[in-house]
């Protein structure tokens, strides 16, 4: 990930997670990570993200399992493709870029599909433009790219 970019983590709500939460695999004693986990208690079509392909077009990738759209390099959503269905998501922003419209797209797919941000430390992000802006804008790494290119 570059210095000039913002990552969050894209994980279903816990309103859609399953009430018998003794059920939920221990991602240390599998392969998975702690994200695979959530995502597999739910199965959600890769789909639900087409409409960030307005202000994201479809890249290329190494691997069908591994989607991404917009640019590795600047602002980019990454989505863990299973025949289909999510495996991981995160959306990368770059705050020298005009990030805020790739987030106006975002924030009705989460909405419809009861799917939470979660910042950099996993905390969990209101669904406000103006909000997810001062997150990215008073992280360390703007401070860090600020003080470089000054």
């Amino acid at each position: 990930m570059a210095l000039w970019q913002y990552k969050f983590r894209i994980v279903p709500s816990p309103s859609r997670m399953r009430a018998d939460v003794n059920n939920l695999v221990d991602p240390l004693k599998t392969q998975l990570t702690a994200e695979e986990v959530l995502w597999d208690q739910v199965k959600v079509s890769i789909d639900v993200f087409n409409p960030i392909k307005t202000v994201l077009p479809k890249a290329d990738s190494w691997n069908d399992t591994h989607l991404i759209y917009g640019d590795l390099e600047t602002t980019c959503l990454e989505l863990g493709n299973k025949n289909g269905v999510i495996e991981y998501a995160s959306v990368r922003v770059d705050f020298r870029t005009d990030f805020i419209a790739v987030l106006k797209e975002l924030i009705p797919v989460l909405e419809s599909n009861e799917l939470t941000l979660l910042d950099e430390n996993l905390d969990p992000v209101p669904l406000d433009v103006n909000q997810m802006r001062h997150i990215v804008l008073s992280a360390p790494q703007v401070v860090k790219y600020n003080s470089l290119a000054s």
